[in-house]
């Protein structure tokens, strides 16, 4: 029924109504066949996944989904069942598991801390707190509505710990996604955000006044972007038809640009790149999700299975996970639905 190749094979999916193939521009391949149900559709667009290892009584991977009614829901994906669910009365931005904590880091929309915008918050995970004093694992990065400003938040202590800002706020714009990264030098932690005016800007939260590199990589707002910190690279989408690809250097921590990918259709609102820095995969406007290889952008596999936006695409974490559960990629939709998939 879908247009994919060899690498990806669909696990489960959350509706039983056929999807309708599509035409794209991607090479054809075998066919991918479906296996196993997860649940029914929500009644809410999706517009945040995480897929995760819980480690408490249970040995099995999770997956956090976010809806615009403001519901919480944990999934089983042994059962292929829900074991928890949570209403908050407001929609939720974003969903956080903070590692080694045992903490569900959630966003509301309604929120009154550090007026942010309408961006989801990106958690510092394992930060040693030798790296910057202020900062520890539970601290995060989420984007300020004022013009070329980003606030980091100590949950823990539930108060500011810092900020960083652009040089020229009115000709960035407002931050519209931004990332958290504690990996890219064992000294201490950066920030990525991007912006309105289409450029990713880079800073040290040792020295939180000034950018450390600032690129433009599109003419449109950057609307998402994920960051490697295995191989020191990023990728990130807007409303055009090209994924750009950008890497930081090693001594000077600049941004450079890679390269570009080339899409069919015009818009990208979620990017990933899995934890063993080989693939990569983006969730479009025109509900397709499509799996590159991060190394140079070939493209591997075209998922044809929703009828709306993607908002979400999400991998299984590398460490700890079952192996049953290895390489598995979910994808949530406006059109109320969570596919997963298996990629080899």
């Amino acid at each position: 029924r879908d247009r994919g190749c060899k690498y990806a094979q669909r696990a489960s999916c959350t509706s039983d109504v056929p999807s309708r193939p599509r035409a794209d521009s991607a090479p054809t391949r075998p066919s991918l066949h479906a296996t196993t149900t997860l649940g029914r559709g929500y009644e809410s667009k999706i517009y945040l996944l995480r897929l995760h290892l819980w480690a408490a009584l249970w040995v099995r991977v999770e997956s956090y989904t976010r809806t615009t009614s403001g519901q919480f829901s944990l999934w089983d994906l042994v059962t292929k069942r829900q074991c928890w669910v949570e209403t908050c009365g407001a929609s939720v931005l974003s969903v956080n598991y903070i590692a080694g904590k045992g903490l569900i880091l959630s966003q509301l929309k309604d929120a009154r801390v550090l007026n942010p915008a309408f961006c989801q918050l990106s958690p510092f995970n394992s930060l040693a707190e030798e790296m910057v004093p202020t900062l520890n694992s539970t601290c995060f990065a989420v984007a300020d509505s004022k013009y070329g400003k980003v606030n980091i938040y100590d949950a823990s202590l539930q108060k500011l710990a810092l900020n960083v800002s652009v040089e020229e706020p009115k000709s960035k714009g407002m931050c519209m996604c931004v990332q958290a990264c504690a990996g890219l030098s064992s000294a201490t932690a950066h920030i990525l955000g991007g912006f309105e005016d289409g450029s990713v800007v880079l800073w040290d939260c040792r020295n939180p006044s000034r950018e450390l590199s600032s690129l433009k990589v599109f003419a449109e707002p950057v609307m998402c972007l994920d960051v490697d910190v295995t191989t020191r690279s990023g990728v990130c989408g807007s409303p055009l038809k090209t994924l750009e690809v950008f890497s930081v250097t090693q001594d000077q921590f600049q941004l450079q640009k890679q390269y570009s990918v080339e899409l069919r259709n015009p818009g990208v609102s979620s990017v990933k790149v899995r934890r063993d820095s080989k693939i990569m995969a983006s969730g479009g406007w025109d509900g397709r999700v499509r799996v590159f290889g991060f190394k140079k952008g070939k493209p591997l596999a075209l998922l044809n299975y929703h009828s709306a936006t993607v908002n979400a695409v999400a991998f299984t974490p590398g460490c700890g996970t079952p192996a049953e559960h290895s390489n598995l990629l979910a994808c949530g939709s406006k059109d109320e639905r969570i596919s997963l998939w298996r990629l080899y």
